[in-house]
């Protein structure tokens, strides 16, 4: 034998509405099950080029991912995974910036390139509070320290090979 119990809404003790059903499978939990820490979109873009830059001031890479959250509480954390290549001289620096700010708060962002000469990890994220609904679009910058050219995602070989990085946006909950 098979029961069924057909409601549309269940409150607890204090008649607060715990969860609402709209009739149609679709269900909203109340206050009592916040949504803190949750995922709620994923952008990720593939980076298949090389960017790069001679400019001793930071400047954008042409790297970029845009996003609305849905709420103005979400957060936005953002992931930068690919290569970096300085051949010679001093370092190469990236780093984070929504629409037109710097997250960084320095001109060399928040991360460098140290070894030169040699192909390496560049990598990154940053937990950003926008406090939107609007639309952003958040941007990798990239400079170098001594005018010599720093690459991010550079490609190995004429094949393109190793220009096979990420950069993802995830909109968190709260």
């Amino acid at each position: 034998m098979t029961s069924k119990l057909k409601v549309n809404l269940i409150n607890d003790s204090g008649d607060n509405n715990i969860i609402t059903s709209d009739g149609s499978g679709n269900v909203t939990l109340g206050t009592a099950f916040p949504a803190v820490g949750k995922i709620g979109q994923i952008i990720s873009t593939s980076l298949t080029s090389t960017f790069q830059t001679s400019s001793t001031s930071l400047v954008n890479s042409g790297i970029t991912a845009t996003i609305a959250p849905s709420s103005t509480s979400s957060k936005v954390l953002m992931f930068l995974n690919c290569n970096a290549y300085k051949g010679t001289g001093d370092r190469g620096y990236y780093g984070f910036f929504r629409d037109s700010t710097n997250l960084g708060g320095t001109n060399f962002g928040q991360y460098q390139v140290q070894n030169v000469n040699n192909y390496q990890h560049a990598g990154g994220n940053f937990l950003d509070s926008p406090n939107t609904t609007s639309s952003i679009t958040y941007k990798v910058y990239i400079r170098s320290g001594d005018g010599n050219v720093f690459y991010l995602n550079p490609s190995a070989q004429a094949s393109n090979d190793g220009a096979q990085g990420s950069f993802t946006l995830m909109e968190v909950l709260a």
